[in-house]
């Protein structure tokens, strides 16, 4: 099977994130739902959601394979 480079940049970073764990310099949003993490190292994390117009939810972010609590964006006005 041959590797996406995708695959190939992901297991590099694995490798050198194990080495040395990265740090959260920073975060930054904007009122669409796009964040940034600003990593150690100069990484920087950067995720543009996709409308789900159906939910009205941009992210949910979850610990995966556990029926637990998760972190919704924007989180509901009830």
């Amino acid at each position: 099977m041959n590797k996406s480079r995708y695959d190939s940049v992901l297991s590099s970073l694995g490798v050198e994130f194990e080495a040395t764990s990265p740090r959260v310099i920073s975060i930054d949003s904007d009122k669409t739902g796009a964040f940034s993490i600003y990593l150690s190292e100069g990484y920087r994390l950067e995720a543009i959601p996709a409308e789900n117009t159906e939910s009205g939810k941009h992210w949910r972010v979850f610990e995966p394979g556990i029926q637990g609590k998760s972190f919704v964006f924007p989180p509901s006005e009830e």
